[in-house]
């Protein structure tokens, strides 16, 4: 077997369910992103490209329950990205929906915050 990476308390050996509670509770993700697609069907019937956003953000919610089990369940390096990366793309979109649907900001004071936020790790660097 492929060596683990054990850097939660609560992996209790290597293995897949080695870490049941952290893999059982990713189960909200997918419950939350199955009533979300329904109330997003219901509301969005015959006007899919109104809400394609928030589409992407169920599917997105839904991608990070997936690939937070995957992590869980194996503790490898493949599955920590597919931890990573739905969050990072979740948060991402939700700040871009967040900026044009609430904020109601224009084109470029959106484009300029949502650069500015992924530029701010660079500038906090030493």
């Amino acid at each position: 077997m492929r060596e683990y990476l054990d850097i939660y308390c609560k992996r209790t050996a290597p293995g897949l369910w080695n870490e049941p509670v952290n893999t059982l509770t990713n189960l909200g993700f997918l419950i939350a992103a199955g009533l979300l697609l329904s109330l997003y069907l219901q509301v969005y019937r015959g006007r899919h490209e109104q809400g394609w956003d928030r589409l992407l953000l169920i599917i997105l919610l839904a991608a990070i329950g997936v690939g937070s089990s995957l992590w869980h369940l194996t503790a490898q390096r493949w599955a920590m990205l597919a931890d990573v990366l739905p969050i990072a793309g979740f948060i991402s979109v939700f700040l871009l929906v967040f900026l044009v649907r609430v904020a109601d900001l224009g084109r470029h004071p959106t484009l300029s915050l949502f650069l500015l936020y992924h530029e701010l790790p660079r500038w906090a660097r030493p």
